[in-house]
C-alpha cells in the first residue's frame, strides 16, 4: 500500500491506527479530520513529510514513525498538546520545529539513528521528558 485514501479522514471516531510496514510515502490531509485518535503509529514506511493537519490530532497521545525518511517535522506539531509518547528512531531529522516546546505533556521522546539531526532543543531538556537518542 503506498497511500491511504482520503476518506480515511471520515472514521472520526477512531482511537487507534496502526499502519506499520507499508510503502507509504505520505498520509492524506483529511487525517488531521480524525480527533479522536489517541494511537497512530506509522512505522517502517517511506513517508518525507507530514501534512500540516496532523496537529489537528489534539487528543492523540502516542504517535510513531519510526523507519521512514522524514528530514523534517510541521509546526503543526506543537499542537498535539496531548501526546506523551513520540518515537522519531531512524528518519533523516535535520533539527525540530521550535513547537515542540508546546508539547508540555510529552514523557519520551526517542530519536535515535537520525544522522543528520545537529542539536535538541533546550526547552525539552527541562525535566519534563525523557530524551533517547
Amino acid at each position: 500500500m503506498t497511500s491511504l485514501p482520503e476518506y480515511i479522514g471520515n472514521l472520526t471516531k477512531l482511537k487507534k491506527l496502526f499502519i506499520d510496514k507499508n510503502d507509504l510515502e505520505s498520509l492524506p490531509d483529511s487525517i488531521g479530520n480524525l480527533h479522536n485518535l489517541e494511537t497512530l503509529e506509522v512505522d517502517h514506511n517511506r513517508l518525507k513529510t507530514l501534512p500540516e493537519s496532523i496537529g489537528n490530532l489534539r487528543s492523540l497521545q502516542y504517535l510513531t514513525l519510526n523507519h521512514n525518511y522524514l528530514t523534517i517535522l510541521p509546526d503543526s506539531v506543537g499542537d498535539l498538546t496531548n501526546l506523551k509518547t513520540f518515537k522519531l528512531n531512524s528518519n533523516f531529522l535535520k533539527n525540530l520545529p521550535k513547537s515542540f516546546q508546546n508539547l508540555t505533556k510529552l514523557k519520551y521522546l526517542y530519536m535515535k539513528d537520525n544522522p543528520h539531526l545537529k542539536e535538541i532543543s533546550k526547552s525539552l531538556g527541562d525535566g519534563h521528558c525523557i530524551i533517547y537518542k
